[in-house]
């Protein structure tokens, strides 16, 4: 089984989340209906748990289209990006997107300045960046990217694999064995001489084992809530920096 929308643009499979929702469901009505037979204090947390991972999985796999593809058009989702052959047929795929009130310009040294040690991810930094802070300025010494820069210290950390400059910029992780399992890419699109488009894209591959369809299962809401917060905070870091320059200018 496959997830599509309109026009046929493949998402990547469905049946790994499917198979990954099945599994977890099974795994807590399980342990529920185990720990249902006991009077213990800890069986009771058990099939308390156990039936929300039911829930929870369930629950999942219905609201998945929508945090997927979050605020994107169909046409932004259906088009076929740079980066994408690089994981030609993904288990996930993401496409999200918002407008900023910037140019390209003004949204391009943010994500440049992107990494570990750099200028942070802009998102839950106690999470991602070791509880540093995310930039909140231009940083001129971080703009001279490059591709095959990393970004973080991992030997299968991210690299740079594609940098047009105000356009887009695709990012990939590989396995020790030099296959690229990752790429998540960022787009530029103008829409006005005063907004623009923001576009991330991520593709990925994963085992299909079950302990491989349990970290997808997992990945796909975490990875919502951080890239969600990661795009509102490029989109008011831009826009604040380009109120700042015009305030500058007026006077």
């Amino acid at each position: 089984m496959e997830m599509t929308v309109t026009g046929g643009r493949e998402l990547g499979k469905q049946w790994p989340a499917v198979a990954a929702t099945l599994s977890l469901s099974l795994v807590g009505r399980l342990a529920s209906r185990l720990a249902g037979a006991s009077k213990k204090p800890w069986a009771r947390i058990i099939n308390v748990g156990g039936k929300v991972l039911s829930v929870a999985s369930w629950a999942h796999l219905l609201l998945r289209r929508r945090h997927l593809q979050w605020g994107a058009t169909d046409a932004e989702i259906q088009r076929p990006r740079r980066g994408d052959e690089l994981v030609p047929h993904p288990h996930v795929e993401t496409t999200r997107a918002l407008t900023v009130a910037a140019r390209p310009e003004g949204i391009w040294p943010w994500l440049v300045q992107m990494g570990y040690r750099r200028g942070g991810w802009y998102a839950y930094d106690w999470l991602d960046n070791f509880g540093a802070p995310s930039a909140r300025r231009i940083i001129p010494e971080l703009q001279d990217l490059k591709v095959g820069d990393a970004l973080t210290p991992m030997e299968t950390g991210f690299t740079v694999a594609v940098l047009e400059p105000q356009r887009s910029l695709v990012l990939v992780t590989r396995d020790k064995q030099g296959r690229v399992t990752t790429s998540w890419a960022f787009f530029i699109e103008p829409v006005d001489t005063g907004h623009s488009r923001l576009i991330e894209r991520i593709r990925i591959r994963y085992s299909l084992d079950l302990g491989g369809l349990f970290w997808g299962l997992i990945f796909e809401p975490a990875d919502f809530i951080m890239m969600r917060k990661q795009m509102l905070t490029l989109k008011r870091r831009a826009e604040e920096a380009g109120a700042a320059d015009a305030l500058d200018a007026a006077l």
